[in-house]
């Protein structure tokens, strides 16, 4: 194998890595998007769903347990959002906001309280798991079969909401919802219980999302570690149309972008440091420029 092959590798193996909690966080997205909700708080909920992770995982000893900590609050947030927006009819992009700039200072301030003296800061992560016999596979092994669980349960994610929208009555539900709630409403559908149960799996699957940067990819929580992930995961939902499949080809790019910057600087070529930080986030304005006149946003 080539150096240049080596890097290729290196790359993809990134890319998949990076590409998993924008993944998570749009998934996340989609849903409440075909329910007729857009979730603009995707960036705090995966900001808080980092920080408990990273906390519950920190304070028990195992990641799993962090894990279940971003689940709950994930929940918590998701079931906030959907009583203002759905029940009290509060403007969604006003709560989302909310829920944004919360999330940047309580993360930011429970850090510096619940971290001060502490000895260790070190949380355990989930390791990677190799799936026997595939793993052995050259270059495809390594590169698609050694992952943690958080990578596995994504793919498995992406065929599961493919299969609930297009081949079940709750999918087809919610997939008509988000076109017209009136006639949805009209044809006996509970239109406030489809709408709870998206917004509460949103604010879920984004916490997952979350959670994974500080349970797999990293050990420890800095603050603002999201890094507008969840605005890029945003965008993804917009490129890719809604779909699974859309959706997650979305995300790739952009985490091949991620990783792209990074291994600009491990390799160190000569790019304005600012300048490398800087292309994931040119690559989602441009998908945004090239795409957002095709697809029209329902915030209510």
């Amino acid at each position: 194998m080539s150096i240049n092959d080596s890097i290729v590798i290196t790359w993809a193996l990134m890319a998949i890595r990076m590409t998993t909690p924008i993944l998570l966080a749009a998934f996340g997205g989609m849903l409440t998007s075909r329910a007729g909700v857009f979730n603009l708080g995707l960036e705090g909920m995966m900001l808080f769903g980092a920080f408990f992770g990273y906390y519950g995982s920190l304070m028990a000893g195992s990641a799993f347990t962090g894990l279940l900590a971003a689940v709950a609050i994930g929940a918590i947030l998701g079931l906030f959002l959907a009583f203002f927006a759905i029940t009290l009819n509060v403007d969604q992009v006003i709560t989302c906001i909310g829920i944004n700039i919360v999330a940047l200072g309580l993360t930011s301030y429970l850090s510096r309280v619940l971290l001060v003296g502490a000895k260790v800061v070190v949380a355990p992560t989930f390791p990677p798991i190799s799936i026997p016999l595939l793993s052995d596979i050259p270059v495809l092994g390594p590169l698609l079969f050694s992952h943690s669980v958080l990578v596995y349960f994504s793919v498995l994610l992406l065929f599961f909401l493919h299969w609930l929208f297009y081949k079940t009555t709750i999918g087809l539900n919610l997939r008509a919802l988000g076109q017209d709630a009136v006639a949805c409403k009209t044809a006996g559908i509970n239109i406030v219980r489809y709408k709870y149960m998206a917004t509460i799996f949103s604010g879920v699957l984004a916490s997952i999302g979350g959670a994974y940067i500080t349970t797999v990819a990293v050990n420890r929580f800095l603050e603002n570690i999201v890094e507008g992930r969840g605005w890029i995961a945003l965008a993804a939902i917009i490129f890719g149309r809604d779909t699974p499949f859309g959706v997650y080809g979305a995300c790739l790019l952009f985490g091949a972008a991620q990783a792209l910057q990074m291994l600009l600087q491990v390799q160190g070529v000569q790019l304005p440091y600012r300048f490398a930080l800087m292309i994931p986030y040119l690559v989602t304005m441009i998908a945004l420029a090239a795409f957002s006149g095709k697809k029209k946003l329902k915030i209510r």
